[in-house]
């Protein structure tokens, strides 16, 4: 393996987290270097305590830190000369002067120019002896024996290519790549038709090994030395970034995509790329009919959008992929899961979705990247926005429209105030995981109402003629480095069609949030013309109006700007269209009205031909149909016009008084945002006879949604019959009948007198055979199916939502009728799919869970937990019947499904997950030993993770389930399997806990009294707090789980295992810190060599003169005042106390001492005496504590440990407690950019050791501990947007104004 890097003069760095390295050469020269792999070496101070895991934390996030730093260092040898190439790279001209509005975040400044010099090549020799994060080895096993071999690259980190090749492991580092593979020829299978081996002999039937990879594919040969090895060689001349390399390697089916000759590009089709598809022996069928559409997407993206970047593309269908797609440059590795044959239905749709987008990320996403992480929105939202183009030419501009719609609707639902704003400049790390798929599902919609309104407003056909010109832009060269910006992006929008996009990106782009609107509508007579009012709100922003911080982080936006556009169906027909300048919360506005006053009334010569026409056209007149050009979709549902008919249906009709209110009004509806322009929730008032007009002539499915989730909110028997109506007329697209179906549960209450459920019944009586009786009972009539024919894919849709809504009827108790539950078992029961060419697993799945959902009752149970542990809920002999049979057929279609496996296993799972649904109501035992058999290997993929997420609902935390979990951790082959069971045995404690499974048996918390003013965020988030400390506690004080023995033995030998998954590794650190206290670390010992200072001179202090012995023979005859005597030692400064007035004084003064009591020498003469010191110091001063050392009184000691107390406690004073580590903090520069650094621990260590004079220089600590953190930090930053809240939290509080007022 060759990379090629310019390299420094004396050594170099790659990431390469490998097994081992043999050598590397730099040029010719043989090189020193140094291979370290910090997460080979995990270890902590007791390797057999558990309670050092947050030892073990820190560690491993120092070694991914290393890690990052790279861990192949390479010295240049003195021999290798690097040369100047003797020209040098502009710097990158900042994007600050351009006219358009610089991106929010810090400014771009012009870069020096960048010096080149001439490459190096480094020959690195390494060997991979296992299967790490890169790599992904499927091998046959004892319990998997038919399991092809073969290998791909995996994308288990966005990081991961560092585990199978040395690199910068960097996205923006992209050079050109040639790759040679050298394979075993073939892969012989064995006798006993078991699994395959590498075979170098060539026989008959064997499968030849087949390599794929980035890149075109230059050659293959047959080794020169080896004639069981072959020689596959690979190309990429485009400069590609590692983390977009991939390949793969085994005996795959190669079948290459004909080229599509009806394009006008080329009639030949010699210039169309190469495409190929590529699977695993035994799915060569379901190949074909899988990627059979993918000419006709590669010719839709090249007419719409440019030229494909490369020259090739492939596609390969690999096992065990732990996401669904993996995107390479031409290259993308998919999971066998999307294959499906001529028999499948609903899996079609996925399919075509993932592979249509996955050939759309060749133009953007791997050809053109993200400029910064903060434009990770754009490129993710380029590519689902033309793969969205794609499949409304493939499926429809029906599917499109609709889906669109359910993708706005998730948004608004998601974008409540939880979620930042999809382009944060001022974050430079990658976006969060967990709120990628929010940016994923707004990126597209907001690139969707930009297009609307750019083609709308300007003088271009919106993105369609911005999208080839930035494509264009990255294949001449223009875009640097391939890496697009939202601000290049929207100054190219302003180029093409003259608007300025400042606005909308501040709305949409930069802010968060979506706006909510209320309309009303009046009719004025007088000045003939429609007033809508209308009001917005924030939802977003209304939850943060309070917080600074939230907003600041967030951003939500307070007032979405734009124009709106609204349709008024008019009296006569004809619709008319008007626009709204939104730009106040409220607003009023007058829309003319265009048809005269006399012709408002209904009775004119024009509306009586338009009824005389549709009348005809009901009759059956084509041309009178052809001639109105109807809107109507109920003309021509011939059972709706007879008589009789709808006396079975029991249609309901209008009253004469809504029909003398129909013939009143001036207009039929009214559209609001017709013209699909906002990602907005809007609520319009106006009478439920328009809603119907809107929903039966109104051709748009955006206008038949909203009429019908308007409709279903008010039900009666006209709307029951308006519905049945829809899902009978064909003429409706099918999502919308559907959609019909489902609303039609509104209706099936008592009070309507279960019109609803009659209706649906009556529906799905289609379906099966007539009753012999025409009088039959609906409701006492058993259904016993047809044959299945799903050839009409509109039924089938239809069908399955039928019964889905069946499913749904409920009484006022909650529970499901027992007629709606024996149909659900009669439909599988009587189910007959022979004659059916097409495959009914997923139908069955649905009657499944249809079933499920009708056994279990909606209300939930009154001490508000979902099991109930001292009863089950009560039952008659109906429903313990109905439990019975219903248990049979689910037992009876988990058997069939063993002998004859559906698609994927999906009926098994389905049944798994009905037991898991009536086991959580309690409805049946739930047992682990029912599903460890399913969670062995030798089953699918999906049946195991299915039975392993039923299993964490039981008791799992008894041994001996422990023990095998553990197993399944550690030593699974399947990666999948592996985290997604340590990622559910961290979740599942919350949901057992919540479910009454691991609370306090005999200890019961005390009831908590919070009080709380009202104003303060922190204080509504106390009682969340207190509960998750109380849940905290109940884990740890569990004897089966905070004490499990089987835990705490194994768990850190499974962490600190040198091939554990790194996501296995965080969930069992992250369950360690639920179930097990931490010990503290002692702190590291640090020797720091300081370099010498300069000796300040300063006067040596006074020696303490000793006294000398007195004279023997000196007599006095008075007696000499002792302070007088030059013999006595001056002890007053040893008290170190200031002395004045009398204090003094009486210091320095002789006690009185009678004469009597004088000591005398034996020459009867008096001894000098001495002062007597020990009185004079102890009476009037006693020892200060070691906090008033400094000269801080008391006062201001308690003042400042209160402060510190207070400050400590809160959560964003956590990155503060302890001092700055460059290396645990990934702070490498931080000593060089802060001179006096400072946190909390240093200022309570000060306080402690009386280092503060007063307690303003206590809060100059604060002050320079927050500075520091405002200076290292960018603005908008994690630790930068803590610091303003510790700040805020510390200008507020009670202490802050105390020092304030002290100051004044």
């Amino acid at each position: 393996m060759q990379y090629v890097a310019i390299l420094s003069l004396q050594a170099c760095s790659l990431i390469a987290t490998l097994s081992a390295v043999h050598s590397v050469m730099v040029g010719t020269h043989q090189a020193e270097f140094s291979h370290y792999d910090a997460l080979s070496n995990l270890h902590t101070s007791k390797s057999d305590d558990c309670h050092t895991h947050p030892e073990l934390k820190r560690k491993l996030y120092s070694a991914l830190a290393e890690g990052d730093e790279g861990e192949l260092s390479i010295g240049i040898p003195k021999e290798v000369i690097i040369k100047p190439s003797g020209h040098a790279v502009a710097g990158t001209r900042s994007e600050a002067a351009t006219p358009e509005p610089q991106t929010p975040g810090f400014p771009a400044q012009p870069s020096p120019p960048v010096y080149e010099f001439s490459p190096i090549v480094v020959t690195i020799t390494y060997s991979l002896h296992k299967s790490g994060d890169g790599v992904q080895f499927v091998l046959p096993t004892e319990n998997c024996p038919y399991r092809v071999p073969h290998v791909f690259t995996t994308p288990m980190a966005p990081d991961s290519a560092r585990c199978w090749v040395p690199c910068v492991d960097n996205l923006w580092e992209r050079c050109t790549w040639e790759f040679e593979f050298i394979v075993p020829r073939q892969l012989a299978e064995r006798e006993d038709g078991s699994r395959l081996e590498i075979d170098d002999e060539p026989r008959d039937g064997d499968y030849p090994t087949v390599v794929v990879c980035s890149g075109e594919f230059v050659e293959q040969v047959s080794h020169p030395h080896n004639s069981g090895k072959t020689i596959f060689v690979f190309a990429q001349s485009t400069p590609a970034s590692v983390q977009h390399i991939a390949w793969a390697a085994g005996p795959f089916h190669v079948l290459q995509i004909p080229t599509d000759l009806s394009t006008a590009e080329d009639v030949s089709g010699s210039s169309q790329p190469l495409m190929h598809a590529f699977c695993l022996p035994g799915r060569e069928e379901q190949l074909s009919e899988t990627v059979a559409f993918m000419r006709s997407a590669m010719s839709f993206y090249s007419t719409e959008f440019g030229s494909y970047p490369y020259s090739s593309h492939k596609v390969v269908f690999v096992d065990e992929m732990p996401t669904q797609r993996y995107d390479a440059a031409t290259l993308s590795l998919v999971t066998v899961d999307l294959l499906y044959g001529k028999d499948a239905i609903d899996q079609a749709y996925e399919t075509r979705l993932a592979l249509s987008h996955a050939l759309a990320s060749q133009w953007v996403g791997i050809n053109i990247h993200q400029k910064t992480w903060s434009d990770t929105w754009l490129v993710n939202g380029l590519g689902l926005y033309i793969t969205g183009l794609f499949m409304r030419k493939l499926l429809g501009i029906n599917e499109y429209r609709y889906r669109l719609k359910k993708d706005m609707e998730r948004c608004i639902e998601m974008d409540d105030g939880s979620m930042p704003p999809i382009c944060q400049p001022q974050v430079l790390d990658p976006p969060d995981p967990t709120v990628l798929p929010f940016v994923n599902l707004k990126a597209p919609l907001v690139l969707h109402i930009l297009d609307r309104r750019l083609g709308k407003s300007g003088t271009s056909l919106g993105l369609s003629r911005v999208l080839p010109k930035v494509f264009l832009s990255a294949i001449s060269g223009e875009m640097g480095n391939n890496a697009l910006s939202t601000h290049a992006f929207l100054r190219m929008c302003r180029k093409v069609s003259g608007i300025d996009p400042r606005s909308f990106a501040e709305q949409w782009i930069y802010g968060s949030g979506c706006p909510s609107f209320k309309f009303t509508a009046s009719f004025n007579r007088k000045k003939m013309a429609v007033e809508i009012t209308m009001s917005q709100e924030s939802p977003a922003y209304k939850l943060h109006e309070n917080s600074d911080l939230m907003k600041l982080i967030l951003k939500p936006v307070s007032l979405f700007e734009g124009q709106m556009t609204i349709r008024i169906h008019e009296a006569d027909g004809t619709p008319y269209e008007h626009v709204l300048d939104i730009r106040n919360p409220y607003k009023r506005y007058e829309v003319p009205f265009n048809t005269k006053y006399k012709r408002v009334r209904r009775n004119t010569k024009r509306y009586l031909a338009r009824q005389a026409a549709a009348q005809a056209a009901a009759e059956g007149d084509a041309e009178a149909a052809a001639a109105m050009d109807m809107v109507d979709m109920g003309f021509g549902l011939e059972i709706w016009e007879k008589e009789k008919e709808r006396e079975n249906w029991k249609v309901a009709d209008w009253t004469e008084e809504d029909e003398q209110q129909m013939a009143g009004q001036t207009y039929e509806w009214i559209r609001i945002d017709a013209d699909f322009e906002w990602i907005a929730s809007i609520s319009f008032d106006q009478k439920d006879y328009m809603w119907v007009s809107q929903l039966q002539r109104d051709r748009d499915v955006v206008a038949q949604y909203e009429a019908i989730a308007v409709l279903m909110k008010t039900p009666s028997p006209i709307i029951s019959s308006t519905f049945t109506k829809t899902v009978l007329v064909t003429n409706y697209f099918f999502r919308i009948r559907c959609e019909a179906a489902q609303a039609l549960v509104t209706c099936a209450i008592q009070r309507l007198n279960w019109i609803g459920l009659f209706h649906l019944f009556k529906l799905f009586l289609r379906y099966c055979y007539e009753p012999e009786d025409p009088e039959q009972d609906l409701f006492t009539h058993t259904y016993v199916p047809r044959p299945n024919d799903f050839s009409d894919f509109a039924e089938y849709f239809v069908r399955k939502s039928l019964i889905k809504a069946i499913s749904r009827v409920r009484f006022d108790t909650g529970k499901t009728p027992a007629i709606v539950r024996q149909f659900l078992i009669d439909q599988l029961r009587y189910n007959d799919n022979t004659a059916n060419p097409y495959s009914d697993a997923l139908y069955i799945c649905t009657e499944i869970s249809a079933l499920g959902c009708a056994t279990v009752s909606s209300v939930p149970p009154e001490r508000g937990e979902f099991v109930a542990t001292d009863s089950r809920p009560a039952m008659d002999a109906t429903d313990a019947e109905l439990l019975k049979q219903a248990l049979i057929e689910i037992r009876r279609y988990r058997n069939m499904d063993r002998l004859i496996p559906s698609i994927h296993n999906v009926v098994t799972i389905a049944t798994i997950e009905f037991n898991l649904l009536l086991s959580v109501a309690n409805l049946i035992p739930h047992e682990a030993s029912d599903l460890i058999p399913m969670t062995r290997e030798t089953n699918y993929t999906g049946v195991r993770l299915a039975a392993f997420d039923a299993l964490f609902f039981t008791k799992w935390y008894t041994p001996k389930i422990m023990h095998y979990i553990l197993a399944v951790m550690a030593n699974d082959p399947s990666r999948i399997v592996r985290r997604l069971v340590a990622k559910n045995a961290c979740q599942s404690l919350a949901l057992l806990h919540t479910m009454g499974e691991l609370k306090e048996p005999i200890k019961k918390t005390k009831s908590l009294l919070v009080e709380e003013d009202g104003g303060s965020q922190e204080g509504k988030k106390e009682p969340k707090k207190v509960e998750a400390d109380n849940m905290f506690r109940a884990l740890r004080k569990n004897e089966e789980l905070g004490k499990n023995d089987m835990f705490r033995k194994y768990l850190l030998p499974i962490i600190m295992a040198p091939d554990a998954d790194h996501e296995v590794r965080w969930c069992l650190l992250k369950l360690a810190e639920l179930l097990i206290r931490g010990s503290d670390e002692a702190p590291p010992s640090i020797t720091i060599h300081l370099p010498p200072t300069p000796v300040v001179e300063s006067p040596p202090p006074l020696p303490v003169t000793k006294p000398t012995k007195p004279q023997r023979s000196l007599s006095i005859k008075a007696p000499v005042p002792p302070t007088k005597s030059p013999l006595t030692p001056f002890a007053a400064p040893k008290l170190k106390i200031p002395l004045n007035g009398a204090r003094a004084e009486a210091a320095t003064r002789t006690p009185a001492t009678p004469l009597a009591e004088t000591k005398r020498t034996a020459n009867n003469t008096f001894a000098v005496p001495s002062v007597p010191q020990k009185k004079a110091v102890n009476k009037p001063a006693r020892a200060l504590p070691k906090t008033q050392a400094g000269g801080m009184n008391r006062a201001d000691v308690i003042l400042c440990r209160k402060a510190l107390e207070k400050l400590k406690v809160r959560n964003d004073a956590i990155i503060f407690l302890q001092p700055v580590d460059p290396v645990r903090d990934g702070a490498p520069n931080y000593f060089q950019i802060v001179k006096n650094p400072m946190d909390l621990g240093t200022m309570e260590e000060k306080l402690k050791q009386g280092k503060y004079q007063d307690r303003f220089a206590f809060e100059q600590d604060f002050r320079l501990m927050i500075s520091n953190a405002k200076l290292y930090n960018m603005v908008g930053s994690y630790a930068h947007t803590q610091a303003l809240g510790l700040e805020k939290f510390f200008n507020e509080c009670t202490l802050a104004t105390a020092f304030l007022l002290v100051r004044n």
